[in-house]
């Protein structure tokens, strides 16, 4: 993008939540052979030449560090120009750049914080016709008030009737201004844009007194509702959006805005204007996460003639599927799915109502079942980008990315920090693709200093959380425990990453960290008959995961994991770090059958009893306490690709051998490697207690059968 011709324009405006249009006039003499449209937002946009608008995408661009990264994109606008007068108009909104409102996560005070502003311009057949600067105008739209977090309110009697005509003018409407840009490096647009994946009908319809009425439309998800009405000119209806219900069947809210006090919360409200109606009206610049919404319509006149629920998520390519012969384990892949989608609006999120925050722990935890199942490692390369630009000096990391002055004080440490060294090494693994391991390795050398200030007692780390979200928080695994073995787990990382750069002497340097780490670890830890640390599940399980063990105390250790798991009768006895250790552990060490049960017995605590409780998403806590769309115990689908179907990738290669538990009769799986082909894996079991098995995979892809 010439960052040098097109100039940084905004509207500062006392109402800071309001949304502002920005247009442009211009004349062409002839249809061009090539024409572009080159888009820079800090904050969000929807643009339109001659009154279309220019692409399907919505919520764009996606969230960044604004003051590390800005991304611009560019739009094919040949077929919207005509010859003669054009016009270009902007919709600015705030998204994560403008959060003007106080919340917990301070992004209020973000230091990139500002109004929404735009660099733009159009390219005509390589020369440059239109750039932003202050002969744009502006005017505020019928978007009264736009936040990322409490929603969106249009009132039609206040929106320009003639934005999109190339022919008027107002004297009311003023010229934009110029502004400092936003501080980060202007770079190309990576990832998936977000778009409306499908609209769903409402299931089932309840209605209270007062004009209450409580659509639920059958699953949870995140976006917003699209709504045609007819209701007396002025009147406002308003959405109030939710994933649980009380008792009778109203909206209950409370445990998804549990860090909000605003009396406004994941709401939308639409004013009908003079024509008496509003046809398909729906949010443009937030997004909700629900599966119920409670409608207010206090005037008997109002009219409801349609109402949708639009799913939306980045638009990457579904890659991976499984199914089985056991149906709470192919509800889990439903759940998961559906987690996963509501948690990649843009970025990857912990929850799409109470925070939409990147939660880099979530990430890392959940992102080889992203991969399995979508085409996201370029997406990922943008959260990369994200996490990047939150470190600091001294190589410190947020816990949140993107992140304002918060994150850095709580949450951040090793469990969660990892996702820098994670996303590069598994997307690497999936693809062979190594560009992000070559773009961080520095910022993941500036992240083991951090580390090493850090270390206490020969290599141990204490700082960060630990083992979240278990069942009984008193009982957590000691979070030195946890945050020792992802010290130990990035410099196994890191040295591989020098190793495959040909960075002999950062290898040897970091090798000899771990080993330093791993003998810390075992003093402190390991003691006789098996036990590690307080002898918690993700204490016995994380020494195995990391490798501190020799072959000879792991199988006496996941022996004794296995004891305990077993007298619980398979319930959950951990949280999310736990949730993804113990069941590879236990398949990797011949107890797949345990592993299994884990996932598929449906008494309380487990993820089988979120499906005989009829969850949609996978929740944040076993009890369903809080949010009840989260990623974080996600690893599922991945432990089920890996093991049953035995798809195994090491730098972009592919092993097969899966693995068959006694207590499943069949399994099946596909994958498809972008820009390779796709592998299939099918197993049966047959009624002389055989099991037959049907794989296949494109000649492209370098894989090959273990037994």
């Amino acid at each position: 993008m010439n960052i040098y011709k097109a100039k940084w324009i905004q509207r500062p405006a006392e109402d800071r939540g309001r949304s502002y249009y920005f247009r442009k006039t211009f004349e062409i003499d002839s249809v061009h052979a090539d024409a572009e449209l080159f888009v820079a937002v800090a904050g969000l946009y929807e643009v339109f030449i001659n009154g279309i608008k220019v692409d399907d995408r919505v919520l764009a661009p996606a969230p960044a560090q604004y003051d590390y990264r800005v991304e611009y994109t560019v739009y094919d606008v040949r077929k919207l120009l005509k010859k003669g007068r054009n016009i270009i108009v902007f919709q600015l909104g705030n998204g994560f750049y403008n959060c003007f409102e106080k919340d917990y996560s301070n992004l209020n005070n973000a230091p990139f914080r500002d109004f929404p502003k735009i660099m733009a311009y159009l390219q005509l057949d390589g020369e440059i016709k239109v750039i932003t600067d202050n002969s744009w105008l502006t005017v505020p739209s019928g978007i009264t008030y736009n936040s990322l977090r409490h929603g969106e309110f249009f009132d039609a009697n206040q929106e320009p009737c003639n934005i999109h005509d190339a022919e008027a003018e107002d004297a009311s409407w003023l010229p934009a201004s110029y502004c400092n840009p936003p501080g980060g490096l202007i770079v190309p647009e990576q990832g998936h844009p977000c778009r409306v994946q499908k609209k769903i009908a409402p299931v089932s319809v309840k209605t209270f007194p007062f004009g209450r009425i409580v659509y639920d439309f059958g699953v949870n998800m995140a976006g917003w509702c699209e709504v045609t009405f007819s209701a007396p000119p002025g009147t406002t209806i308003y959405l109030e959006y939710g994933e649980q219900v009380t008792d009778v069947g109203d909206v209950s809210r409370e445990f998804i805005r549990n860090l909000d006090n605003s009396p406004v919360w994941q709401e939308q409200r639409f004013t009908v204007g003079k024509s008496g109606r509003l046809e398909d009206v729906s949010t443009h610049f937030t997004w909700y996460g629900f599966r119920y919404v409670r409608m207010r319509a206090e005037n008997p006149a109002i009219k409801i003639e349609k109402i949708e629920a639009c799913v939306v998520n980045n638009d990457f390519a579904h890659i991976g599927e499984y199914t089985s012969s056991d149906n709470v384990l192919n509800k889990l892949l439903e759940l998961t799915k559906r987690s996963f989608e509501s948690n990649f609006v843009g970025i990857p999120t912990d929850c799409p109502h109470r925070e939409k925050n990147g939660w880099t722990g979530d990430v890392q935890l959940a992102c080889e079942t992203g991969l399995f199942l979508y085409d996201v490692a370029e997406d990922y390369g943008h959260y990369l980008d994200c996490v990047a630009g939150t470190q600091r000096a001294n190589g410190q990391l947020a816990c949140i990315a993107p992140s304002g002055v918060w994150g850095y004080n709580f949450g951040s440490g090793p469990a969660w920090d990892m996702v820098l060294f994670v996303l590069p090494y598994q997307i690497y693994r999936f693809t062979g693709e190594k560009k992000y391991i070559e773009k961080y390795y520095d910022n993941m050398k500036l992240y083991i200093d951090y580390c090493r200030q850090h270390e206490r007692d020969g290599g141990l780390m204490y700082n960060g959380l630990g083992d979240w979200c278990p069942v009984e928080h008193f009982r957590m695994t000691q979070t030195v425990i946890t945050s020792t073995g992802c010290y130990y787990d990035m410099l196994k990382k890191i040295r591989f990453f020098a190793e495959l750069l040909g960075r002999n002497e950062d290898a040897e340097f970091f090798s000899t960290l771990a080993d330093n780490v791993r003998s810390a670890f075992r003093r402190e830890f390991i003691w006789e008959n098996g036990m590690i640390g307080d002898d918690t599940w993700t204490a016995l399980g994380s020494a195995v995961y990391f490798g501190f063990l020799d072959e000879t105390e792991n199988a006496v250790t996941v022996k004794r994991l296995v004891e305990k798991i077993r007298a619980n009768k398979h319930k959950a006895d951990f949280g999310i770090l736990g949730a993804k250790y113990i069941p590879h552990v236990l398949a990797n060490h011949g107890y797949i059958d345990d592993a299994l049960k884990l996932f598929t017995q449906t008494e309380y605590p487990g993820w089988g009893n979120w499906v005989k409780l009829g969850a949609t998403t996978l929740w944040e806590t076993w009890s369903g306490l809080w949010s009840r769309n989260h990623i974080m115990f996600g690893d599922v689908a991945n432990w089920c690709f890996e093991h049953l179907g035995g798809i195994k990738f090491e730098s972009g290669k592919v092993v097969i051998a899966p693995e068959i538990p006694e207590e499943l009769d069949s399994f099946e799986c596909s994958y498809t490697v972008p820009g390779k082909g796709k592998i299939f894996v099918k197993w049966h079991k047959i009624p002389s207690g055989n099991v037959e098995y049907d794989i296949r995979w494109d000649e492209k892809i370098d894989c090959c059968l273990q037994k």
